[in-house]
């Protein structure tokens, strides 16, 4: 029974060293692409040097509140540093009443990710600011009925049905239905791969 149980522990030991492992690559990659130095990412995470290297080379295992300040000061969130699954799973978003107002919003596609699909509808007479994304996001968008007015940061467009546009979306930006009927557009969001 004595043996049984060292098979055992020792897998146990080899899947928590590939987990480690796995997650320092991660952190190392996502540092990197950063173009953070660990001095500079100790600076800016409040985690001592000698801790992300040994977390970097899969000799620690972070507590929850070290992979707390790791990941905020990424801007990556929890998950991206655990590695992702093998094959993605499948995510079915329920279709939700619309609510009243000016302005709506749906999600089309499940919680935040680095692709976000979203149906947007907007009055006739009524506009929707935006505040600025992170940097080097872009947003798609395509105008499905009404006409909109997108303004950026340099200009104002116009819109018809059929028509979409793409831009930088780190920059205010605002939604303008200056048509007589309901403006329904679809934005798809994709957040820079770091």
């Amino acid at each position: 029974m004595a043996s049984r149980n060292r098979k055992f522990d020792s897998a146990d030991a080899a899947a928590d060293t590939a987990r480690r492992l796995a997650l320092g690559s991660n952190l190392r990659k996502a540092r990197t692409r950063r173009g953070l130095s660990i001095g500079r990412f100790a600076e800016k995470s409040g985690i001592s040097r000698a801790m992300i290297s040994q977390i970097e080379l899969g000799i620690s295992s972070p507590s929850v509140n070290v992979m707390s300040k790791l990941t905020r000061c990424l801007g990556v969130p929890f998950t991206a540093l655990l590695g992702s699954p093998a094959r993605a799973e499948a995510a079915v978003v329920r279709a939700t009443p619309r609510e009243a107002g000016a302005f709506r919003i749906r999600a089309l596609s499940p919680g935040e990710r680095r692709v976000e699909l979203h149906e947007l509808s907007l009055s006739p007479g009524h506009a929707a600011p935006v505040e600025p994304y992170a940097a080097r996001t872009t947003v798609n968008v395509v105008v499905t009925a009404g006409t909109l007015e997108l303004g950026t940061a340099d200009e104002a467009h116009r819109l018809e049905i059929g028509d979409s546009m793409i831009f930088a979306a780190d920059e205010p930006h605002t939604y303008r239905n200056i048509g007589t009927s309901e403006l329904v557009i679809y934005r798809v969001t994709v957040r820079a791969d770091d």
